[in-house]
């Protein structure tokens, strides 16, 4: 599985690739910091799922440029159910299919797999 991962942090991209490393069924394809470079990225290497970070510059229209012109599955990373929660609820409107709480922050979630994480996603807290 091929996966991008659109965050405005560095300490959150690198987080989430820790999380991941351990999967070799699991592929970072390309990884971005802002809205517009992920989506001409995704334009022309497109991931299988792309994770979009809740708080992104203009992550809302990026969702919707993914899921309906590249029919690519959004997921939104949540750092902080508190801070994060109305930011999310757009992403869900825009067309994210699930949440995945970052790993390592925010109690994470739990014990479960990397591909679990990415295939399920996780409960919102």
């Amino acid at each position: 599985m091929k996966l991008a991962i659109i965050h405005g942090a560095l300490p959150a991209i690198d987080a989430v690739r820790r999380a991941l490393a351990g999967d070799k069924d699991i592929t970072i394809l390309w990884s971005a910091s802002d809205s517009g470079r992920a989506a001409d990225r995704a334009r022309n290497e497109r991931p299988d799922v792309a994770l979009v970070g809740a708080a992104v510059d203009g992550a809302a229209a990026l969702t919707r440029t993914l899921s309906e012109e590249l029919g690519c599955p959004v997921m939104v990373i949540a750092e902080d159910s508190a801070s994060a929660r109305s930011s999310t609820f757009d992403l869900m409107s825009a067309g994210a299919v699930d949440v995945l709480v970052l790993p390592g922050l925010s109690g994470g979630v739990g014990d479960v797999s990397a591909r679990e994480r990415i295939e399920n996603g996780s409960a919102w807290p």
